[in-house]
């Protein structure tokens, strides 16, 4: 889960990713980029969203 960080406090931070788990099988795994929820399909946080997503991927190979 990517979660905008700029502007929430971490009870906030807690409360999206604990409000996921009804829906999903599993851990959430939170990946904070530092942009409102607004800004995330900007390029500049797409750019660190693609960075996390391959990581991710990479390790798994």
């Amino acid at each position: 889960m990517f979660v905008g960080t700029k502007g929430i406090t971490e009870d906030e931070l807690r409360a999206r990713a604990e409000s996921w788990a009804p829906h999903v099988e599993g851990a959430v795994h939170v990946s904070r980029i530092g942009f409102r929820h607004e800004e995330l399909m900007d390029p500049q946080p797409q750019s660190e969203i693609a960075a996390v997503l391959l990581a991710d991927l990479e390790s798994r190979a």
